[in-house]
């Protein structure tokens, strides 16, 4: 299937998590438009007082038109004062067709 023919969005979902007031939970989403089967990355970056601190995660996918999927879930602590960046990357046949940020302030 070529990139070109398969359409797919995602999403970061942000909860709440149950072990504590200072964590989330991050979880990413894939919704395919179209058949689709690909690989994606989530990335987080955190800096806060003590640092900065990375974490990828990655995988693959095959949903058919309409489906969705969760991908990828997580869970950091997070001060108010310290800054967060999350990466959807979706990528079909090598190329990326979808990406989203999500980013504290």
């Amino acid at each position: 299937m070529a990139a070109g023919a398969a359409s797919v969005i995602g999403w970061v979902e942000v909860q709440p998590s149950a072990k504590g007031r200072d964590h989330i939970t991050l979880r990413g989403h894939v919704l395919a438009l179209t058949d689709a089967a690909g690989r994606f990355t989530l990335a987080l970056t955190r800096s806060s007082k003590g640092g900065k601190s990375e974490t990828k995660q990655g995988g693959e996918f095959k949903l058919q038109a309409g489906e969705s999927q969760p991908l990828s879930t997580t869970t950091i602590n997070l001060d108010e004062k310290d800054q967060l960046t999350v990466v959807l990357s979706i990528s079909v046949d090598g190329i990326e067709v979808f990406s989203t940020t999500l980013r504290t302030l």
